[in-house]
């Protein structure tokens, strides 16, 4: 059985302060509430999955169903322009569904209104983690309806991480709602509430009984 894991986080700040290095020895200095109040907020959606039975496996990529999370991307994304590093040129749908199912080196893909700016997503491919913000939040700023999928290595294949310039919690559990999947379990959690191994790895042990924090779609 595939168990898809949708974690949300809304909003994000993509706090600049939070990749910028501070010399030894000085304080970092801390933003006021005004300043804190008019930043953009931004939001993330980390896409994991699980299969479980006799071939167990984890991560999205490793389930045996892919369309449990193409056909919900493909819903958030109608009408858009696929984007990717280093090509000036839109990408169509069929490239980027084999780019979600098996990430390239340089694995980000884009998804808005407009092509989102190739030279930024190479940036934020070749910069991994939060130092990496700052280029999403360039990207996201230009196109606050652009959706950026960065992947994350998994233990089996790779997961996916969406970034966004509007929240995206209510969106995801349309575009799931769109879909029925009967065979498998969907699990919509508060990025927040499932920090921790224990709690990351949910399908182990509380799918028979989900803790409230867990939405099932």
């Amino acid at each position: 059985m595939d168990v898809l894991k949708v974690f949300t986080d809304e909003p994000l700040p993509l706090d600049a302060a939070a990749d910028e290095p501070v010399p030894r020895g000085q304080a970092r200095e801390m933003a006021s509430l005004e300043d804190i109040l008019k930043r953009p907020a931004y939001a993330r959606a980390y896409l994991a999955g699980a299969r479980l039975g006799d071939s167990p496996a984890v991560g999205l990529t490793s389930l045996s169903d892919d369309s449990l999370y193409l056909r919900p991307i493909r819903a958030l994304t109608t009408g858009f322009v696929w984007s990717v590093p280093m090509i000036d040129a839109a990408i169509s749908w069929h490239e980027i569904s084999d780019r979600l199912r098996q990430p390239p080196v340089e694995n980000v893909v884009a998804a808005g209104p407009e092509m989102v700016d190739p030279g930024l997503l190479t940036h934020i491919a070749d910069t991994p983690g939060r130092a990496g913000w700052r280029y999403l939040r360039d990207a996201l700023d230009r196109q606050p309806d652009a959706l950026i999928f960065v992947a994350e290595h998994a233990h089996d294949g790779y997961d996916w991480i969406a970034y966004a310039g509007r929240p995206l919690r209510e969106r995801l559990i349309d575009a799931l709602r769109a879909h029925p999947a009967p065979e498998a379990r969907r699990l919509v959690m508060p990025f927040q509430k499932a920090r921790g191994e224990h709690k990351f790895y949910l399908e182990r042990w509380a799918l028979d009984d989900l803790p409230e924090w867990a939405l099932e779609v």
